[in-house]
This record gives C-alpha cells, structure tokens and sequence, in this order.
C-alpha cells in the first residue's frame, strides 16, 4: 500500500481517483493506521485533510495513534492529537496510546499525550497503568514525568503488584528510590 511505504504522491492521485481512503487490508489495518504506524506525516496528513476515519481500529484494536505513539513518531503523534483523536482509546488487551508510549520509553510521546490530557491512571485488562509499564520497564524520566502529572505511583495491577515492586524485581533501584 502507497500509505505503508512512505509515497504521498501516489496517495494524493489515489485520493483525487476518489479510491476508498478507509478500506482496510486484511487485520482491519487502514491507509491511516499503516501511515501513523509507519511514521509517514506527510501520508497522515493527506489522509486527515480527506476525512480518512482517525480512530479506525486494526483487528487487535490498535488505533492509528496507539501505533505511532508505540513506534515513537513524535510528530505523526501530534498531528493526530491536534484531529482531535481519542487519546484514550484502548485496544483488546486494555492498551492506550500513554501506556504503550510509557513501556516503551518513548519520553517525548509520552510529554505529549500528558500535555493533551490523556488518562494518566487508564488501566489495561491486567490493571497495569502506565506509571507500572514505566516502572517496570526502568523508564526513569517518564516515571518522573509522570510523578510530576500526578499520575498515581501506588496504582496495583490485578496481582497485586504496585509500581515499586514491578521496579524493585526488575532491578530498577533508580526507579524504587524515586518512587520512595
């Protein structure tokens, strides 16, 4: 598909053939939501300006801003936000865009959704919030980022596993001392 593989060109001859801008490959994956996962702001953008559905799910239930906000594309992630995007959508296993972002260690994706009032404290399905996915997974700075939120640093998972013992078992003694 001309959104997955970066080619604006083709996909603005597509748009203007009036060609379907939301048909979905097999797994329920859209021109937007291959473009956003892809980091392509150029396709992202053309396909917002054609009223392309933003908050189309894949088959998991990935949303276009869950994918760019998992690979890190700063500005794919903006521009979604500023369509006015549902920044809290989750997907099957209960993952938002801020969760994702935390786990991975995507500081500035994360600064951002922050900023746009994203739900800070938004269980998955296991009731790890995002504070937990930074914890566990030794993301310092969004851990103080997200202190800093207000985001709630005791929050347990279905376990009973809270945010500083998820740190404390991976090794992360940075991350206990600042949760102290």
């Amino acid at each position: 598909m001309a959104s997955a593989e970066d080619r604006p060109e083709v996909v603005r001859l597509l748009l203007e053939a009036k060609a379907n801008k939301d048909l979905a490959e097999e797994g329920g994956m859209t021109p937007i939501w291959l473009a956003a996962g892809s980091g392509h702001l150029e396709i992202v953008r053309l396909l917002l300006e054609a009223n392309a559905d933003k908050n189309c799910v894949s088959s998991g239930g990935d949303t276009p801003l869950l994918v760019a906000s998992e690979s890190g594309s700063l500005e794919v992630v903006r521009l979604l936000l500023q369509s006015a995007v549902d920044k809290d959508r989750a997907n099957k296993d209960g993952t938002t865009p801020l969760s994702i972002a935390s786990q991975k260690g995507r500081f500035e994706v994360v600064r951002l959704l922050v900023e746009a009032s994203a739900d800070k404290d938004k269980a998955d399905n296991h009731g790890a919030t995002p504070m937990l996915q930074a914890c566990a997974n030794g993301r310092l700075e969004i851990v103080r980022l997200l202190l800093e939120a207000r985001a709630d640093k005791d929050a347990a998972q279905d376990d009973g596993l809270t945010p500083i013992l998820k740190a404390s078992h991976a090794g992360h003694l940075e991350v206990v001392l600042l949760l102290k």
